[in-house]
């Protein structure tokens, strides 16, 4: 299975990327960019294959975005489909917009909050929009429900991708990054109220009950807050 990881920077992509590659014979490469500029299936395969992943069954890349519309991510996913169409898989994580500003905020210091919401607003939206128009091939996977209920979380992921699944299998995966499970606070509509007043938040951004309505039941409102 060809499996390819995207979600808006500091989503999560990594840590469903070490998860992945705690399947038997899976590995997910860590932002190779190898899609990018890929002209044919061919081209992308012998690019992987200078990765040296031919002992893999399962192998693919995890790409995260950060452009106001998506576009590089539904760019990414297109080309994905086009070259491996019901062979390929993809992965779309979705985090709570405070918690990945804020995140952005740490890597990048001197980038402010403003930016990241913004973008996020202007673009989870619409990727989430095209995963839930290809539900053969993609998948948008919730970041807080994913360390909640990993095993739930993961089974559901592994169906999707056609592979073997069992407890142990599962074990096995969430063995390796056992640090990124964190105690998330399971209420999301208030999780990050004490954030929002620590990083002096003022910009408007979308509500994260109306992104996972949205991924539900497909488009919503959108109203920003």
């Amino acid at each position: 299975m060809m499996i390819f990881v995207s979600g808006y920077q500091r989503s999560g992509t990594t840590l469903l990327r070490r998860l992945l590659c705690g399947y038997p014979k899976t590995h997910v490469l860590h932002e190779a960019r190898l899609i990018r500029g890929a002209k044919s299936k061919q081209q992308l395969l012998m690019r992987f294959k200078s990765h040296k992943i031919e002992k893999h069954d399962n192998f693919g890349e995890k790409l995260p975005y950060a452009s106001p519309k998506g576009s590089d991510a539904i760019g990414d996913m297109m080309r994905w489909i086009k070259f491996f169409g019901e062979k390929g898989r993809i992965l779309h994580i979705v985090r709570h917009p405070i918690a990945v500003a804020i995140s952005n905020c740490k890597r990048w210091p001197n980038k402010g909050t403003h930016v990241p919401l913004r973008n996020y607003t202007d673009g989870v939206p619409r990727v989430i929009d095209f995963v839930n128009e290809n539900p053969k091939i993609c998948m948008n996977v919730i970041y807080e429900e994913l360390v909640t209920e990993p095993d739930r979380v993961l089974a559901e992921i592994l169906n999707f991708c056609n592979l073997k699944c069992n407890k142990e299998l599962i074990k096995k995966m969430k063995n390796a990054p056992l640090r990124y499970f964190p105690n998330i606070n399971a209420d999301r509509a208030y999780a990050y109220k004490n954030e929002v007043k620590d990083y002096k938040i003022k910009q408007k951004y979308i509500p994260y009950e109306e992104v996972l309505e949205r991924i539900k039941n497909g488009k919503s409102s959108g109203n920003r807050v």
